[in-house]
C-alpha cells in the first residue's frame, strides 16, 4: 500500500504543474484570467477529482456496477462541462482579442 503522505505530494507537484502550464497557455494566447476564469477551471478540476475518486472507490468496496455507472454518468457530466468550459470561458476570450 503507498503512504498516505506520498500520494499527497504527487498530488501536490501535479497541481503545481498543472496550474503553471494552465497560466503559461492562458499567457500565450493573450486570454486574460479573471478570478471567474480561475474559479470555472478549479470547478471543472474538482468535478473531475469527484468522479474518479467515486469511481476507484465503489470499484474498491467491491461494488463494481455503482463504480462503472457513476463513472459513466461523472463521464458524461464532465464531457458536457469541457465543451461549456471551453466554449464560453477558454475560447471566447481568445477569439474575440486577435
Amino acid at each position: 500500500m503507498v503512504a498516505t503522505g506520498v500520494v499527497c505530494f504527487f498530488l501536490g507537484v501535479t497541481t503545481v504543474l498543472a496550474v503553471q502550464g494552465f497560466a503559461t497557455w492562458a499567457r500565450v494566447r493573450g486570454l486574460p484570467l479573471g478570478w471567474w476564469r480561475w474559479a470555472a477551471c478549479a470547478a471543472w478540476a474538482l468535478l473531475v477529482l469527484a468522479v474518479v475518486l467515486f469511481a476507484s472507490v465503489s470499484w474498491g468496496e467491491g461494488e463494481p456496477r455503482a463504480a462503472l455507472i457513476g463513472g459513466a454518468a461523472g463521464l458524461a457530466l464532465i464531457a458536457l462541462s469541457t465543451v461549456a468550459l471551453w466554449r464560453f470561458v477558454l475560447r471566447a476570450t481568445a477569439a474575440h482579442s486577435g
